[in-house]
């Protein structure tokens, strides 16, 4: 028991390594390409799903208060990815939408799971069609909305992000 506390404490370690190493990335280019970016240097705050579900679990009006339309960096395991189309409502004038929609699990906790929207666009659509089941990614995302659902003894979240663009 205590060798599989010291590999788990091992990974833990890792993995904080490389979010930090990836803040650290994400703040340079930030300062140094200047291009005006939709997710400035310091705009997005780098949170797990199970943080969020966390919140929502201890008081789900303060936690919507908290994270609903801010825009935060997730990273997850990709379960599946498709493309769809957003028809326009009767009062609309305006032509069905093409987006990508990515589903993801926590890394660590796989009740906690999040459907991302992508526009389609030049960038993404490369990144997007390059992600295969099982592939750990990064994805600044605005929370649109949280589902969560009891089954018995057993409990899950899904949360909806748009707007999303992979790390």
């Amino acid at each position: 028991m205590a060798g599989c506390e010291h590999v788990q404490n091992a990974l833990d370690a890792s993995e904080q390594a490389l979010n930090t190493s990836q803040n650290i990335r994400e703040n340079l280019e930030g300062v140094t390409n200047g291009s005006g970016s939709s997710f400035p240097q310091g705009s997005a705050q780098t949170i797990s799903l199970e943080q969020i579900w966390n919140d929502y679990k201890q008081s789900s009006a303060a936690a919507s208060s908290k994270w609903e339309g801010k825009t935060v960096i997730l990273s997850g395991k990709v379960q599946g990815v498709e493309k769809k189309k957003r028809m326009p409502t009767v009062n609309e004038n305006s032509p069905s939408v093409t987006y990508y929609s990515v589903t993801i699990q926590d890394l660590k906790n796989t009740e906690c799971s999040a459907l991302v929207s992508m526009n389609e666009n030049s960038s993404t659509t490369r990144k997007v069609l390059a992600l295969r089941t099982g592939d750990t990614v990064s994805i600044s995302a605005k929370l649109s909305e949280t589902s969560r659902f009891l089954s018995g003894s057993i409990s899950s979240s899904v949360y909806s992000f748009e707007n999303g663009l992979l790390k």
